[in-house]
């Protein structure tokens, strides 16, 4: 019973999901990049935005590109500011918070995850089930796990913008390198499918239950 109700749920979720992506119509045709949107408070110093508007502005300066930020939190102005000095403020997109994502993602042309340190970083496998090539820092947590050390994906250097925008330019203006990036997010995905996450969840918590104590009478005791 434990195994169906999970199953049911999960697959209820990602059902939902699923029939909720949609293309977007920006009004004009321009490739995007997403930012990170994991919680309703992203925009915080974890995050390392300046690095991925530091690498946004060389990629402008080379290809007709535009950054969507989706989230919201209590960088966003500092951002804003910044995003103006670097001269590209009229490129970036802060979207706030969005209930449904993956709208965006699915009309975007790369991901790409800065953060100084993650846990796991669920937004990555959102990202490859949209088959987005997707570009992720090294740093501790999730991420080189999920990139198989970038068997899936670029990895690139704490901090290092200048790494960050190769890697974006290498996508979006070698058309050849970015199919490769997708097809390969797309494999990396199907790892992560509920069919055969779920079981093995299962049997961790199995192996966690205490046996159940059993009293034993003896007669004359």
């Amino acid at each position: 019973h434990d195994e169906h109700l999970l199953h049911a749920l999960l697959l209820r979720f990602l059902r939902k999901i699923e029939g909720s992506c949609r293309w977007v119509n920006f009004g004009r045709r321009f490739r995007l990049k997403v930012g990170h949107y994991c919680t309703p408070f992203c925009l915080i110093e974890q995050k390392d935005f300046p690095t991925l508007l530091g690498a946004f502005a060389k990629v402008r300066s080379v290809a007709d590109a535009r950054l969507v930020i989706i989230g919201e939190g209590p960088l966003r102005t500092r951002l804003t500011e910044l995003a103006g000095r670097l001269n590209i403020a009229g490129d970036v997109l802060f979207t706030g918070w969005l209930d449904n994502p993956f709208e965006v993602m699915h009309k975007s042309s790369v991901f790409v995850l800065c953060s100084l340190y993650e846990g796991f970083g669920n937004v990555i496998i959102e990202a490859m089930a949209c088959d987005l090539p997707v570009i992720c820092i090294k740093c501790p947590g999730g991420p080189a796990e999920i990139l198989d050390h970038e068997r899936y994906g670029g990895l690139v250097d704490v901090g290092d913008f200048e790494q960050v925008s190769e890697c974006i330019i290498d996508v979006l203006c070698h058309p050849e390198a970015g199919n490769e990036m997708r097809r390969l997010s797309a494999i990396r995905a199907k790892a992560y499918e509920v069919g055969k996450l779920a079981p093995q969840y299962l049997d961790v918590i199995e192996s966690q239950r205490q046996p159940e104590k059993v009293l034993i009478q003896i007669p004359g005791r």
